[in-house]
């Protein structure tokens, strides 16, 4: 979990997880794509009350991402 010392933050923008949407009867299947959702602080920060903005950013590097899913549950990510 990220440190009580930035629990003052509204906004947190993660990479290196390189999400990419899979839904095989989607244009949008294999398509690297933002990722943006909303948590009450408290989830991530136990002191804080609030809401908290988390952003997760694709792969900007064309040959370098997800090209099928993933079913590892125990990944780590700092969230």
């Amino acid at each position: 979990m990220p440190s009580e010392n930035f629990s003052h933050v509204n906004k947190i923008i993660m990479g290196h997880l390189h999400p990419v949407f899979f839904e095989e009867k989607s244009l949008l299947n294999g398509k690297r794509v933002w990722v943006s959702l909303k948590s009450k602080k408290q989830k991530i920060f136990p002191t804080r009350a609030g809401e908290l903005e988390i952003t997760i950013l694709p792969s900007f590097n064309k040959y370098f991402y997800a090209t099928q899913k993933n079913f590892t549950r125990n990944q780590y990510h700092p969230l």
